[in-house]
């Protein structure tokens, strides 16, 4: 979901299909290899893969606490992310 919410943000292509955990470990593990022997960076990583399919939930309410720190709207910060990475020519 949230790849698709971010391709929407940004303009670009949303995910078409799913692929199997097993799989995307296999390609990583290829990937790696390949981009290695090539000198280029890898487009995908096996860290990367491990984190995937994985439920990740994380709780604000100490740097609320403590720092006062206020929660933006997931739309609202992917856009500043994705205009800071544009106004530093990351992407």
């Amino acid at each position: 979901e949230a790849f698709t919410r971010t391709a929407k943000i940004v303009g670009g292509l949303a995910p078409i299909i799913k692929l199997p955990l097993p799989f995307l470990r296999a390609a990583a593990r290829i990937v790696e290899r390949v981009s290695h022997a090539l000198h280029i960076p890898p487009i995908i990583t096996s860290d990367l893969v491990a984190g995937a399919g994985r439920y990740n939930w994380y709780s604000s309410a100490k740097a609320q606490r403590e720092l006062g720190y206020s929660i933006t709207r997931f739309e609202v910060a992917v856009e500043r992310a994705y205009q800071w990475y544009r106004r530093n020519n990351l992407l």
